[in-house]
């Protein structure tokens, strides 16, 4: 078995040995989807010499298979059509690109597709896919009605920027009083809605996570006594700073394709249109951004938004452990949809508090609770806001039944030797 952890590195072993996608579009699509969601995948014959070559994922699981090219007369085929298997590989990309969880992968498909076109000048409109027209577009919750903080809005406009939706937002008073709470919505197609709050979520705990260290690294490097005003200008700066390195980063990013080739215009017109008519009526709210009040907080903000990979190992790439108590729900097969708390994290295995609320239609209501282990390259995201409070809530249940569950599972997390 041989282990490859990028999909460049797999098509460099393709053309080395002469092999070819059994199903081009759907192989890729697979694959991608494993390298984001597991980082790699394995090759059955670390010597490439066999007619068929499977390609497994971490658990053993079968991707596709891969077959050997044939020939003088299938070179020759080959050559006549290269144009249009350009074609169908730069659809497959874009088609990948827009319907991959993944932000890393999601991103390199279209990427790649961009430089495919250019490098073989490949027409605009032999690539355009009539279907994205027909897709459905909606609006998506990003957070729950809150207090919404001025660096959660500016958040959520840079997102929207690059992911191909657009930001707006809700407001409704509670408790019959007149304070007034705020949500952030996305607006656009299904898969972009996806990808696009997936990516807020991640950058949302990244940013509020390298914030809390740099603060905590000042106060214990200079011996400084804690004060809250000071304490708030240096998270207010830094995130600043964070967001303006962000910014510029993704700016960077499409910029030089946007010069070179109008097909990156990231915004579907059809999802321009109809935003357009949605939001004829709606008030325009203008950002308070507070001062930057500490430089260096600022600086280091930027340089660590600007240079940051943001893919889901982002928060604690080496160092694991500041995932510890962070919420996390999972997305493939029988875990599906489970919500966890990370209890504790060693040698790249997590313990987890499991909050099970999908066994059966009543789970929401009373859900069980249970210990398990899994490994941090497991496909998961960032619980929701949502889902954040509702564990919360009954992690301080009264409910006796709920809190020895709680109990044993926490006690089987901590027998584990760390």
């Amino acid at each position: 078995m041989e282990r490859l952890t990028s999909f460049k590195e797999l098509e460099m072993k393709m053309e080395k040995y002469r092999y070819k996608y059994s199903k081009d579009r759907i192989d890729q699509r697979r694959i991608l989807l494993t390298l984001a969601n597991n980082g790699c995948i394995y090759a059955q014959d670390s010597y490439w010499k066999r007619q068929y070559l499977f390609l497994k994922d971490i658990n053993g699981r079968k991707i596709c298979y891969l077959t050997k090219k044939r020939g003088v007369i299938m070179k020759i085929a080959e050559e006549e059509n290269k144009y249009q298997k350009i074609v169908r590989k730069v659809k497959g990309m874009l088609a990948i690109s827009r319907d991959s969880a993944s932000d890393e992968e999601s991103q390199s498909a279209f990427l790649m597709a961009q430089k495919l076109m250019l490098e073989y000048n490949i027409a605009k409109q032999d690539v355009e896919d009539v279907e994205l027209a027909e897709e459905n577009i909606g609006e998506e919750s990003v957070t729950i009605y809150k207090k919404l903080f001025w660096w959660e809005r500016e958040l959520g406009e840079i997102i929207a920027k690059n992911f191909r939706v657009k930001v707006f937002y809700t407001n409704k008073r509670f408790g019959g009083s007149n304070q007034t709470k705020s949500k952030i919505m996305f607006y656009g197609f299904g898969k972009d809605l996806e990808l696009a709050k997936e990516m807020y979520l991640l950058a949302y705990e990244v940013m509020l996570h390298h914030s809390k260290v740099f603060i905590e690294k000042n106060y214990e490097e200079f011996g400084w006594v804690r004060e809250r005003y000071y304490t708030e200008s240096m998270k207010a700066s830094y995130i600043r700073g964070f967001l303006k390195g962000l910014e510029v980063k993704f700016n960077e990013q499409v910029s030089v394709l946007r010069q070179q080739y109008e097909v990156m215009i990231l915004m579907p017109v059809a999802v321009q249109e109809k935003y357009d008519k949605m939001a004829a009526g709606f008030d325009v709210y203008a950002i308070n951004y507070p001062k930057v009040e500490v430089e260096g907080a600022y600086e280091e903000g930027y340089s660590t938004g600007k240079s940051i990979d943001f893919t889901r190992s982002t928060v604690g790439t080496t160092d694991y452990s500041s995932l510890i108590g962070k919420y996390i729900v999972f997305s493939q097969g029988s875990t599906s949809n489970l919500h966890a708390k990370i209890i504790s994290v060693k040698a790249e295995y997590m313990q987890l508090l499991i909050m099970n609320t999908t066994s059966c239609p009543s789970s929401m209501d009373v859900p069980t609770f249970y210990d398990w282990e899994l490994s941090v390259h497991y496909a998961y995201a960032f619980a929701t806001p949502e889902y954040v409070e509702i564990f919360e809530r009954y992690l301080k249940s009264d409910d006796k039944r709920v809190q020895r569950q709680i109990t044993e599972a926490l006690k089987a997390c901590r027998k584990v030797k760390l």
